[in-house]
This record gives structure tokens, C-alpha cells and sequence, in this order.
């Protein structure tokens, strides 16, 4: 039976762990996040009781706490610790009695040589508080206390699943503002864990949306994609996944991806009956294209004009990247001339499909019959056919050859034989997105751009960053072709040829 939430009974140890608080209680958020945990505690009704050693400085100990309010009410400033549940023992074997005594599920400490003590309950589930530098822990480790408040409520996710503890929790991907972990299960079992930082934009729903989408997909018979098993909050937990990046794509692994992308199409219909949401950076007005544009290249812009801005950034913009975002833009209002297409003209259900939208071998995982897996949901959900396919090719953190690209959106053309404007608008608004995926980099300069990359990542240097990403800007810029130079089909060639740009 699964471990009910009023069966939870922690103990801290004292020196390795509330005394490491204690040294930095002047940091408002080291206590703030220990508070946060004990008060989530007594609100579940969660037993806590802290171990410590040397009966000989009990009273000492206690006056230290009697300071720090840990024996005061939680409705009057406190902790609502009872001196009762400060306990004392001399020995390591006296602190493994004591825990088995008192009959505890979980305990947190620093050291693991309680939990390594033979006599130790087998119930017990160790938690180590603070990253062990060296050889990998054993035991999931933890270091902040915010990290453990949410640890109690996903390990609940898992005992519903499995009726098993957790023994391993290993990071696999720490990338822009979620956190990938492995989770081992006693009885062998493993899950992936994905963490939203609470700090990011619509974290909880963004999370939701995830979840419902995956799980409207494995309705509709797609199943080579994660399927969620529980979330709360900005915490999910998904089965796990065994396979390797797919870092240099083969035919075979083409032939997947095209099947998958028209999969996804096919299925359309089927998953209208879902409860899917549109896309977040959906695009159903042509406008957006121009405007979200535009939208970013006055963030970045703004960014190096600040005083201590990249002024060779902004140099770059203001002549080459100037240069090719008036072209590009050029390019695309003759195309709605041409067509006699309303920017305002929203394209209609049926012409839209379900986008993965970060779409790419970057986001697949090849399991050991060959079998390609797609990952990565978060912003998925209703959008434009073209905006897809756009993105597919100039997202830069995939390799794969032009060729195979097109390859790619040959065999969607075909597929999508009923839908003559869905190419069009691929042609129209394929070199705006090109123009965006290299603004993205520069996005870096953005200072709360930075924040987000430096919270995930907080050993980050931010002026390295920004010299990688305008040098890979740079190349990019160096190296664009017009679409219409990359791919040709015939039935977009007017009588007089391509459509005269200034590109």
C-alpha cells in the first residue's frame, strides 16, 4: 500500500544540518527555505524531530534554539518545534536506535554513516542534505531545503506507482529554466523527474499544458513519446526512457522523423477531440510573424543600448542584421500582395496541426532496437504547419544536412497535397523565422535572458556566453540562404519566376 502523507515522520540531524542553517541565518533565503520546510510539514501533519549529539551540551544546545525561536509557535513567529522532539544521543549506535525507536520514515543528514549502520531500519529512506563533491551519493541528496519540501511530494507520486522508495536521483539536463533528474527505485524501477523553476513565466501551467498534451497523444495511439504518470506543481514524473542522442542521422532515422511529423498530421482530426491548447508562440495571423520579429530585435536592440551594453552587438544589428531583417520583411509583405492575403486573416483548424514546436533530432532518444522516441512537449500544442517546419530548419541546435531537411519537407508537402497554401506560407514566412532564430542568440544580452540562463546554471559566465552566442550569430548570418534558393517547387514559380526580392 502506498506510504499515506500522515505516515510521514522525518528527523534532521542537528550538527550537519539545521546548525549549517543556523551559520547562515543572515541569508534570507537559506532560512526562508527552512522555514518553508518545516511550515509545510506541520501543515501536512508530518511528525518533526531533530537528533543530536552529546547529551553533555543539552542545555546549551537548547538555549541556542530557545533564540533562534525554534520551541515558539508557528502562528507566532516561530518553528512549533516541542523540546520533546529534541533528542540526544552519544553514539552513533544510540542515533540508530533512537531512529528505529521512534519509528521514523526519513532522515536528513549530511554524513552518511547512519545510514550505512547495519542495525539501521531497512524502512528508513536517507536523505543526504548538501552536494557530496567526489563519488557519486547513493541516496538522493538535496541541497537546498526547498528541494527536499518538494522531494515529499513527487516521492508520493512514485509510492502510488511503484510502492517502492527511491534510492538514486541523478541529474541528467539542466537546460533553460527546467531541470532534468533519473529517479531509481528500490524495486528497479526508474522514471524521469522534471523540475520548472518556480521563478520562470507560467511555470505551473506550462507544466499542465505538458502533461495533457502527452497524454492526449498517447490517446490518439502515439506512443513514442513520454508518458506522464503524475505531476504537481512545477514537478512532473514521466516513464523513463532508455536510449542514446541521436547526433548524426542515417536514413533510417530520417524515415522516422517524416513518419512521426505525418503521424502527428493524420492524426489531427482524432486529437481535436482531445482537450489540446494552442501553442504558446503560436502563430495563426501572418502578422505575428512580422511582429514577434520585430518584438525581439527592439528587446535586443534596447539591451545593447544600454549603458553597459555589447556595442559591437549593436553595431552587427544596426548594419548587417538591419540589412537582412528590412529584405526579409520586404520579402514577405510582397508574398501576401502576391497572394492577396490579410495579414489579420486567421488560418483556419483545419489547416493547423499539432507542433511539438522545439521539433528535431535534438529532442529524440534512439532505444536499443532502433526505435526513435520524441521528447520535449513543453511548448507544444496548435500551430501553423509552416511556422513548424520553418523552425525545424533553422533551429540551430540540431545538424542535420540541408538535404535531409528537405527531405523532410518534401515528404510533408506531399502529405499535405490538400493544403496549397500551406507552402506558400512556408516560402512567405520561412526567411522571417531564419532572422529570428539568429536574433534568439543575440537574446542573450537581454538582462533577464541572462538571469534565467544563470539561475539554471549559476557557474555560467555571462560575458563568454554572449561572445559564443554572437559569434555563432554571426555565422549564421554569414552563411543564410533565402528559402527559395535552398528548395524549388515548381507550382510556387509565377510565369515571370520567383518573386523579385532585394535579399
Amino acid at each position: 500500500m502506498a506510504q499515506s502523507a500522515q505516515s510521514i515522520k522525518v528527523g534532521i540531524d542537528l550538527d550537519h544540518t539545521i546548525l549549517a542553517v543556523d551559520e547562515a541565518l543572515e541569508n534570507s533565503e537559506v532560512l526562508f527555505g527552512f522555514k518553508a520546510f518545516v511550515m509545510d510539514h506541520r501543515q501536512s501533519g508530518n511528525p518533526l524531530v531533530i537528533v543530536a549529539h552529546g547529551a553533555g551540551e543539552a542545555a546549551s544546545v537548547t538555549q541556542h534554539l530557545e533564540a533562534k525561536k525554534f520551541f515558539i509557535a508557528m502562528d507566532k513567529g516561530g518553528l512549533g518545534f516541542a523540546k520533546e522532539d529534541l533528542i540526544f544521543v552519544d553514539s552513533e549506535a544510540e542515533k540508530v536506535a533512537k531512529i528505529n525507536e521512534m519509528g521514523l520514515t526519513h532522515f536528513i543528514d549530511d554524513a552518511m554513516e547512519t545510514f550505512q549502520h547495519a542495525d539501521l531500519s531497512k524502512t528508513l529512506q536517507p536523505l543526504v542534505f548538501g552536494k557530496k563533491e567526489g563519488a557519486a551519493c547513493p541516496y538522493p541528496a538535496f541541497g537546498e531545503w526547498s528541494d527536499l519540501t518538494n522531494f515529499f511530494y513527487w516521492q508520493q507520486g512514485i509510492r502510488d506507482l511503484t510502492q517502492s522508495r527511491i534510492v538514486s536521483l541523478t541529474g541528467l539536463k539542466e537546460h533553460g529554466d527546467n531541470f532534468i533528474y533519473k529517479v531509481g527505485c528500490e524495486d528497479g524501477t526508474e522514471f524521469i523527474l522534471k523540475h520548472y523553476l518556480e521563478s520562470s513565466e507560467h511555470a505551473e501551467e506550462r507544466l499542465a499544458a505538458e502533461i495533457k498534451h502527452l497524454n492526449a497523444l498517447h490517446g490518439v495511439g502515439i506512443t513514442n513519446v513520454p508518458k506522464p504518470s503524475w505531476h504537481r506543481g512545477c514537478w512532473g514524473l514521466f516513464n523513463f526512457i532508455q536510449g542514446t542522442p541521436v547526433t548524426d542521422a542515417d536514413e533510417g532515422d530520417v524515415d522516422q522523423l517524416i513518419a512521426f511529423l505525418i503521424q502527428l498530421d493524420q492524426k489531427s482530426q482524432a486529437l481535436r477531440d482531445q482537450d489540446v491548447s494552442r501553442a504558446p508562440n503560436a502563430r495563426f495571423r501572418l502578422h505575428l510573424y512580422a511582429d514577434k520579429l520585430n518584438q525581439l530585435w527592439n528587446q535586443v536592440l534596447q539591451a545593447c543600448q544600454r549603458p553597459d551594453g555589447p556595442k559591437d552587438i549593436m553595431l552587427f544589428m544596426m548594419t548587417d542584421m538591419e540589412q537582412l531583417r528590412q529584405d526579409n520583411l520586404n520579402h514577405f509583405y510582397l508574398w501576401l500582395k502576391r497572394e492577396k492575403w490579410e495579414k489579420e486573416q486567421e488560418i483556419s483548424d483545419k489547416e493547423t496541426i499539432f507542433s511539438p514546436s522545439d521539433f528535431g533530432f535534438h529532442n529524440t532518444l534512439k532505444d536499443p532496437n532502433g526505435k526513435l522516441n520524441f521528447l520535449d512537449f513543453e511548448e507544444s500544442g496548435w500551430d501553423d504547419p509552416a511556422k513548424l517546419l520553418a523552425d525545424f530548419f533553422y533551429n540551430t541546435e540540431q545538424k542535420l544536412s540541408t538535404e535531409n531537411k528537405l527531405k523532410v519537407l518534401d515528404a510533408f508537402v506531399k502529405q499535405r497535397e490538400w493544403d496549397e497554401n500551406f507552402l506558400k506560407r512556408f516560402w512567405a514566412i520561412s526567411d522571417l523565422i531564419a532572422v529570428e532564430w539568429i536574433l534568439k542568440h543575440l537574446s542573450v544580452v537581454i538582462p533577464d535572458v541572462m538571469r534565467r540562463m544563470q539561475y539554471a546554471n549559476p557557474t555560467l559566465d555571462p560575458k563568454q556566453v554572449v561572445k559564443q552566442h554572437f559569434q555563432a550569430a554571426i555565422q549564421m548570418r554569414e552563411t543564410f540562404q533565402p528559402m527559395e534558393h535552398l528548395c524549388k517547387h515548381d507550382q510556387l514559380l509565377d510565369q515571370e519566376g520567383e518573386i523579385e526580392t532585394s535579399g
